[in-house]
């Protein structure tokens, strides 16, 4: 039977896309610990911002990671499978982002269903050519492979149309998204947008200020000149024409010119300014290459090349040319289909930033010298285009040489300190507050949260009243009495009057309640019109054997908090909570409640309960003694701490583990267990009585 168990939940976590995960309390496996590690239940949902999203590294994994740090006021939940989106539920999602969906089984078609079937707000956020260099939105199913780099970055020069269904997909757009006009303008020559249907957007993504006086130039020293070539090593970023240069100009003059590659021979930097800088001061870098075969749509390394102060050699096409340039933008022409004259559409001037040096100005020359270098040496020896190309490259070495061969090592570092000292660069990501207003129907101050556990349809069955003694009855907790008692109705009632009292007294508030109770239709809608998330898990054995049927009630709360944790709580952001309250559905706030009293004390509250440790003098057989050592504390209302929020929820789950040790140390009730778990780390208050009734 127990094998039989273990098959079941095996193909129900399997058809759910749930990994199994390694035990780390107890080596053995049973139901308690599927429990507590698996819900198998579909997600319940607040109102949230979906994040489509396949990147785990890159710009574009950034840009989403540095969304979601600056605005931890908004949840924002990443889906990134086709399994994903199939079973969520988007009832009460309020927005979706659209990242990225490379290597992954989504393609275009399911995003086109997904926005005719939830008709929410989408936006698409443009990283890349990654979209108009599909050939058919269901390509990577035909050929067995999703675009390489080649064909995502380079895509508006190797197509000449998109895919009809690919115009459908990004006309039917709410926002789009770009980094940089180059990407806008682009984008836009493939699809007649309406200007009533989609708003189409320049925005820098989330990135560092850039401070840049005066570029500084380093001693030379030892006859070596150390470039840096610090961002990704592959063709699209450059690789083909570092190898090229590295080949050419093994020395320049009677210099040896040294490379320091990212991922190649030093490790890849952190993301951190300081930590950036530190490292091209360590490894007494002179310059800086950005050598990218296409044009990039942004880059966070170029903030990061122009705050070292270093000189920078670059191409000058992409998002590079607006970046590094004074520019005006002119009307695109509606039916440009010439990658080089859209380029035209932006009018540059002359260079923000000193120490800059241009190398290609546009895609074709870097093609050019790519093949007349593979030519060999009679064709590049010839090539006016390929020998302009050395030459700048000479003039940048000879900028290095002549300047830093004339200054002291130790008087060179010692003006590099003092100078980022003097500028102060902030390690912080300032975020354009066109993401703010984009999000405001989503954003919020911080809120108190309130979890209202509950047990509205609760029934002592049968067997239960039979096969248990009145001394086994008697260690059942008195909120199985006092339910018992009331009629369904009745309990109905008092947890709407629990949630009427919250709204009323409260404020601002967020409201959560638990529950595992079969319920009416109507009863059900009722509750979910009147809290922000209603947590029902009807069908969960465990929570019914512990509920109702269990002589250890003290762990049914437990274990609704657990199955709350593991559906929904596990992914709320503890920076936008203000204060977190588990209050009981029998329970309700009075004009008392005051969430400021909370805000100034650290940690977690409760309250003593007195009447708890009267009623097991009164009717327990224990000695005087054995009752003097019993601690009870009020688990009808309590504080959370926001910082603790999530250690706490997995302390519940070591506790539900570890019942046995409770049970057979003589913790029944849920008034001594919790704060016994808690090594009776809290602060305890008797004025917390004052605001429940």
């Amino acid at each position: 039977m127990h094998v039989l168990w273990l098959l079941v939940i095996f193909l129900l976590i399997s058809s759910f896309g749930i990994s199994l995960k390694p035990k780390l309390l107890s080596l053995s496996y049973n139901v308690d610990e599927d429990f507590v590690y698996y819900s198998l239940g579909s997600i319940v949902t607040c109102k949230t911002v979906i994040v489509i999203n396949s990147l785990k590294a890159g710009g574009g994994s950034k840009y989403v990671k540095d969304l979601i740090k600056l605005l931890p006021e908004i949840e924002f939940i990443e889906l990134s499978t086709k399994n994903e989106i199939d079973h969520y539920n988007f009832a009460s999602a309020s927005m979706i982002l659209v990242n990225h969906i490379t290597n992954t089984d989504i393609s275009v078609t399911d995003l086109i269903q997904l926005k005719k079937k939830t008709n929410l707000t989408m936006v698409l956020i443009v990283h890349d050519f990654f979209w108009i260099a599909l050939t058919n939105p269901r390509m990577h199913i035909e050929r067995g492979t999703w675009l390489n780099d080649n064909e995502t970055h380079g895509g508006y020069i190797t197509r000449s149309e998109a895919h009809p269904e690919i115009c459908q997909f990004m006309t039917s757009m709410d926002y789009i998204i770009h980094q940089s006009h180059f990407s806008k303008i682009h984008h836009d020559r493939y699809c007649h947008f309406s200007s009533q249907r989609t708003k189409i957007v320049v925005v820098q993504p989330g990135d560092q200020i850039v401070k840049r006086e005066s570029v500084f130039f380093r001693s030379v020293t030892d006859n070596k000149i150390k470039l840096g070539f610090l961002t990704r090593f592959c063709e699209y970023k450059g690789k083909e024409i570092i190898k090229i240069l590295q080949h050419l100009y093994p020395k320049y003059r009677h210099y040896d010119i040294v490379w320091r590659i990212s991922g190649v021979n030093i490790p890849n930097y952190a993301e951190s300014i300081h930590h950036f800088i530190n490292l091209v001061y360590r490894l007494g870098i002179h310059g800086l290459i950005s050598l990218n075969k296409y044009g990039e749509t942004y880059s966070f390394a170029i903030t990061k090349y122009l705050n070292s102060q270093l000189p920078i050699l670059y191409n000058n096409y992409g998002s590079f040319r607006e970046r590094l340039h004074y520019h005006q933008t002119l009307p695109v022409p509606h039916n440009q289909n010439n990658p080089d004259n859209t380029i035209s559409s932006l009018s540059f001037n002359q260079p923000i930033y000193s120490g800059i040096y241009e190398f290609f100005q546009n895609e074709s020359q870097y093609i050019n010298f790519i093949q007349t270098y593979s030519k060999g040496y009679d064709y590049y020896s010839n090539d006016e285009i390929f020998q302009s190309a050395c030459q700048l490259y000479e003039q940048f070495l000879d900028q290095i040489i002549d300047i830093g061969s004339k200054m002291n090592e130790q008087e060179s570092q010692q003006i590099y300190q003092e100078k980022i000292k003097q500028l102060k660069i902030p390690n912080k990501i300032y975020l354009n507050s066109f993401y703010k207003e984009l999000l405001l129907p989503y954003y919020s101050n911080k809120k108190n949260v309130f979890i209202i556990t509950s047990k509205i349809n609760i029934t002592l069955s049968s067997s239960l009243s039979s096969s248990k003694s009145a001394s086994e009855i008697q260690y059942l907790d008195d909120d199985v009495h006092y339910r018992s008692n009331l009629s369904l109705d009745e309990l109905f009632q008092k947890t709407l009057q629990t949630i009427s009292s919250i709204r009323r007294f409260a404020g601002h508030c967020y409201i959560i309640l638990v529950d595992n109770s079969i319920l009416h239709p109507a009863m059900e809608l009722t509750l979910r019109k009147n809290v922000d998330v209603f947590i029902n898990s009807p069908n969960n054995d465990v929570l019914q054997y512990y509920t109702e049927e269990s002589n250890h009630h003290g762990f049914a709360e437990v274990a609704q908090l657990i199955d709350a944790y593991n559906r929904f709580l596990r992914i709320m952001k503890v920076q936008s909570f203000q204060n977190v309250f588990k209050i009981s559905g029998k329970y309700s706030l009075t004009s008392n409640f005051n969430s400021s009293f909370f805000d100034g004390i650290p940690g977690m509250i409760f309250q003593r309960d007195l009447r708890m440790n009267e009623s097991i003098s009164s009717s327990s057989s224990l000695s005087s003694s054995s009752l003097s050592s019993k601690r009870y504390y009020d688990t009808n209302f309590y504080k959370i701490e926001p910082t603790y929020f999530h250690e706490y929820f997995h302390l519940l789950k070591k506790l539900f583990l570890e019942k046995k040790y409770f049970i057979d140390k003589g913790f029944i009730h849920l008034q001594e267990i919790l704060p016994k778990a808690l090594n009776y780390n809290f602060t305890e208050s008797s004025l917390v009585g004052m605001f429940v009734e």
